[in-house]
């Protein structure tokens, strides 16, 4: 993917306090509609993480009694110089689908999973056969997990297929 980080930033975010009550982040995303609420700590003076929705309904707490400390959670910072493929990479890593774009210590916007899929889409040409890897990394269904996690670090990849036998099972 080509690109920097900067084409795709969006202003589609609220800031919350950390000590703030859940309920009002409810609030939020039902009247505002932000894709995602940045929180901070302003007795610290920093950033702490991000909180979604869907992380909220997710979650089982009373809304009136939790702060939004105990429900967000750590996103890495991006910048607008940074490329969309380690922008990609890092969504995958933090299995987020918003990260959070300061320049400097200024926080200037989010980046969703949507807009590094859409500029992806609009560079790719050719088929599926192009792109794909030909004899992927894989472990049997019988295998260990210590095993699958071996193998995952041993070559640097966050996912590989499960075999049984020929056949993909998940």
């Amino acid at each position: 993917m080509e690109g920097k980080a900067e084409e795709l930033i969006s202003r589609n975010f609220k800031v919350v306090e950390a000590e703030e009550p859940v309920s009002r982040c409810l609030g939020i995303f039902k009247d505002e509609h932000p894709r995602v609420l940045i929180v901070y700590d302003s007795k610290k003076g920093r950033y702490i993480g991000v909180l979604t929705e869907r992380m909220l309904y997710r979650a089982r707490m009373d809304p009136t009694r939790t702060k939004v400390r105990g429900l967000c959670r750590p996103a890495p910072r991006i910048s607008p110089d940074m490329d969309v493929t380690e922008v990609a990479r890092l969504m995958i890593e933090s299995d987020l689908r918003v990260l959070p774009a300061f320049r400097d210590d200024a926080l200037i916007g989010v980046v969703t999973d949507e807009a590094v899929l859409k500029s992806a889409m609009s560079q790719l040409e050719g088929r599926v056969e192009d792109y794909m890897t030909r004899d992927p990394v894989r472990v049997d269904e019988r295998d260990s997990i210590a095993k699958a996690l071996a193998t995952m670090r041993e070559n640097g990849i966050a996912r590989l297929p499960v075999m049984k036998g020929d056949r993909v099972v998940g």
